[in-house]
């Protein structure tokens, strides 16, 4: 009687090789740091309109958070909208609860129109998260409260859009933010290869004052490297092929 067995290599290698990610990298932007005056607009901080772009561990601060088990994100840069003046403001006000004592920055989205000219409202707050090729962003979460010395509640829509085509690809809401709540809201989207992106805020029409964002958390995925894929591929050779043949 001749019957055969099949003995296959144990599947922890190949569970090992499809779970290991890429190189992946974070960087946390808070906003905190004590040269900026409240109401002083984004791009009076270094950067400019590119604040929070390119960040390596040269760049760890109370500002920029990239020590650690954080990492950095060198191949990402940001780009702010709207690009005009007295939107996009730091403030160490301590009516946010985001800022722990005032010792803090946050930036305030100022969207009422009162400091625009003719009082005109201003667009929404945008980010633009531009990779180079290779590379892939990964938006994970950012903190969003309202002030206590407002009356206003609201709830924000945060949108994902892809910079070729306008397309959302992600879409998730906040909380309806009470005066002096806050919340991190999640976003957990990983970005194509190659591909840029915005983050949209969306006030949904409310048009206030007292909005603040505070740490920005966003990381960096590589492509693997081809050997990556050359063991994956003797992993899965392996795995089917050998087997040894026993004659009873």
């Amino acid at each position: 009687m001749r019957s055969t067995k099949f003995i296959c290599m144990p599947a922890v290698g190949l569970t090992f090789v499809l779970l290991a990610s890429p190189l992946a990298q974070a960087t946390i932007v808070t906003f905190n740091n004590s040269a900026y005056a409240n109401n002083s607009d984004i791009d009076t901080a270094s950067g400019g309109y590119n604040y929070g772009s390119n960040l390596t561990l040269a760049n760890d601060s109370p500002e920029f958070i990239t020590s650690g088990a954080t990492g950095a994100t060198p191949n990402i840069g940001l780009t702010w909208f709207p690009q005009i003046a007295n939107v996009l403001e730091f403030h160490a006000a301590t009516t946010w609860t985001l800022n722990t004592g005032g010792s803090d920055r946050v930036l305030q989205f100022d969207l009422d129109g009162s400091a625009q000219p003719n009082s005109d409202i201003p667009p929404n707050p945008s980010i633009l998260f531009s990779v180079t090729p290779g590379v892939a962003v990964r938006l994970l979460s950012v903190d969003m409260g309202q002030a206590s010395d407002t009356t206003v509640s609201q709830m924000w829509t945060l949108n994902v859009r892809r910079e070729s085509d306008n397309v959302i690809v992600f879409t998730t809401n906040s909380n309806v933010l009470a005066p002096n709540t806050q919340q991190t809201v999640q976003l957990a989207f990983t970005g194509d290869f190659g591909t840029n992106y915005f983050l949209d805020f969306d006030d949904l029409g409310v048009d206030s004052v007292r909005t603040a964002i505070d740490n920005l958390t966003f990381s960096q995925v590589a492509v693997p490297e081809p050997s990556s894929f050359g063991v994956l591929g003797l992993v899965v050779t392996g795995l089917f092929a050998r087997r040894r043949r026993v004659t009873s």
